[in-house]
């Protein structure tokens, strides 16, 4: 049994990584796309009002934003903290609980959303003021807070598809959704400000109409025709509101962190040169949404894969998909230095800045290699359930590493800019300090990322990866029965998990190829933690449960669900789950 731990290679593990990268990149494409959705209506509201109406109308875009980000914090609160326990929930085979999440978090969204607006257009005028808007902006931010809030409900309501479509495994819907939100937002934004002159008012109002037509798109792929989702007036127990609450958290403190930080940003900034510095940094921060494809978008795409790896105790897995996360992101936060390089001086020309932009530019780049660091490791730690981890690194690097950056560069004549690379750097740092004592308290625990590790170090667990040939199934199958049989499980049993193992992957192999599956592969774990004794197998092409409606024993296809039929015997429990765009089956064995 030890003998298989200590030699990855010999089962097959450096192929997990091909399995899940697979995976990965399916989602990665779609999951940037997304998050560059989001930032550039704000980025495309800027640019035109900047070019139609002047700086002053500009910095009230950025001194309202705040308002907007306070909806994200209430959508990606509900959204994500009900997909993270549904999709934990659906690691351990419970479709009934993830379902009762879904509802939960859709129908908590929309009360939210109408209390949200009342309270909001009944208080406009004091959150005008708390924004920091002078005479010469009062008006725009009125005029931009006042759509906003109407529109809270397609705000709110998007990050409902936006995460559970990727849990169905739906990406390219989730692409779909949110580019045509973008179009939408930049041709209304066109008509509204340059030629029916709306002014402020019509940026904001282009966004509204256009969150709306991708939350009404989102909401029909997650609920039409053929989806098994079902909007029901169901809701949770209170006790599995501590645990939408303790998820979700981040998620929301994240959003609420970049307000507050946009606030402090802009007050420092206004204080020290005015409309005009702020002006400046609206452009950086604008530009720096495209970043966010990178630094946010990369960890968001596999968000959804570490939730289920997580649910199953799979550290291992978890492990091999944070490298594909920080490769790809590392390759794409190049390809951003590159080009914010080449385009510095037609920025500044499009928000109508005097000067070049690239050292800011160069400074906001340079920042996006540690700000991808930490972003991977607080949607780790939030999908792991490492919660105050996560909300730790969230609240340094955006408000309290930024906050002393920034008085840095001020006080010391440093270039102000760099005070977006030197708070990355800051928080970074001071997470290693964090991680080291933590590690030295406590040593079963990995040493950055905090994984429990002890079963995997004891031989509880085994992974693998198998590809869909004869030879490679059948020694698949004894490496199961081996760890079985190392792990207590009596000869007889193991003989039958053998067999019944080697069977029912040779009848989703010849499913596959009869219905002409480009792709297929096996991704494997065994596991004896406690008193559980069970067998997960992932894999890809077609949508397939042996276990569901097998044919007669008599029927010509009979043969084929031996296995299915066999290890029925065994078990105490089958559960098949198609999960983010990939077939999941768990088998609990019984216990001898």
């Amino acid at each position: 049994m030890n003998s298989n731990q200590d030699h990855p290679a010999e089962i097959g593990l450096s192929q997990n990584a091909r399995f899940i990268r697979s995976t990965y990149r399916k989602a990665v494409r779609p999951g940037m796309l997304s998050i560059l959705s989001v930032n550039i209506n704000v980025v495309v509201d800027g640019i035109l009002v900047s070019q139609r109406i002047g700086a002053d109308a500009l910095a009230a875009i950025n001194l309202s934003l705040p308002v907007y980000w306070a909806l994200c914090v209430v959508g990606s609160l509900l959204a994500a903290g009900t997909e993270i326990p549904a999709a934990r929930a659906l690691g351990m085979g419970n479709a009934r609980k993830q379902d009762a999440f879904f509802c939960t978090g859709l129908n908590a969204a929309v009360i939210a959303s109408l209390v949200i607006t009342v309270l909001g257009l009944l208080l406009r005028r004091p959150i005008v003021t708390f924004l920091g808007a002078n005479d010469a902006t009062r008006d725009y931010v009125m005029q931009y807070v006042v759509i906003t809030l109407i529109g809270a409900l397609p705000k709110i309501g998007l990050y409902i598809p936006f995460w559970y479509l990727r849990l169905d495994g739906k990406n390219s819907d989730v692409a779909i959704m949110m580019t045509g939100m973008t179009v939408i937002n930049i041709l209304l934004d066109v008509l509204f400000v340059f030629f029916l002159n709306m002014g402020v008012f019509g940026a904001g109002l282009a966004s509204v109409v256009a969150t709306a037509a991708a939350f009404l798109y989102g909401m029909h792929c997650l609920l039409g025709r053929g989806s098994a989702r079902r909007w029901r007036w169901l809701w949770v127990s209170r006790k599995d509101w501590v645990a939408i609450l303790s998820a979700g958290f981040p998620s929301a403190f994240n959003n609420l962190c970049a307000t507050v930080r946009l606030l402090v940003i802009n007050s420092l900034l206004m204080a020290r040169g005015g409309a005009g510095l702020v002006a400046v940094f609206t452009a950086v921060n604008g530009i720096s949404g495209f970043g966010d494809c990178v630094t946010l978008g990369v960890p968001a795409a596999g968000g959804v894969m570490l939730s289920v790896f997580s649910g199953e105790r799979d550290f291992a897995s978890c492990r091999l998909l944070l490298r594909e996360e920080w490769k790809t992101g590392c390759f794409s936060a190049l390809g951003f230095l590159a080009a914010t390089a080449l385009l510095s001086r037609p920025i500044a020309m499009i928000y109508r800045l005097p000067g070049s932009m690239l050292t800011p530019l160069l400074w906001l780049s340079l920042s996006l290699f540690p700000a991808l660091l930490l972003n991977i490791l607080s949607t780790c730690y939030n999908m792991s359930g490492q919660n105050l981890w996560a909300n730790g690194i969230i609240f340094l690097r955006n408000i309290l590493a930024t906050w002393a950056a920034l008085l840095l560069a001020l006080e010391t004549g440093m270039p102000l800019f760099s005070f977006l690379l030197t708070a990355e750097l800051i928080t970074l740092a001071l997470w290693v300090a964090a991680t080291g004592i933590h590690h030295l308290r406590r040593p079963r625990d990995s040493r950055f990322l905090l994984f429990d590790t002890e079963d995997e170090r004891n031989g509880k667990v085994l992974n693998f990866s198998v590809a869909p040939d004869v030879d490679e199934i059948v020694n698949a199958s004894q490496r199961i029965s081996h760890f079985c049989a190392a792990n207590g499980m009596s000869l007889r049993s193991t003989m039958h998990l053998e067999m019944s193992m080697e069977e029912m992957m040779t009848l989703i192999r010849h499913v596959n190829l009869e219905r002409g599956a480009a792709e297929l592969h096996f991704d494997l774990r065994a596991y004896c933690i406690g008193s559980l004794t069970g067998v997960r197998i992932r894999y890809n092409g077609l949508a397939f449960n042996p276990f569901a409606s097998p044919p007669a024993s008599d029927d010509p296809d009979g043969d084929l669900y031996l296995g299915a039929r066999m290890i029925l015997k065994i078990v105490e429990m089958t559960n098949y789950q198609r999960v983010f765009g990939i077939n999941m089956l768990n088998i609990i064995l019984k216990g001898d």
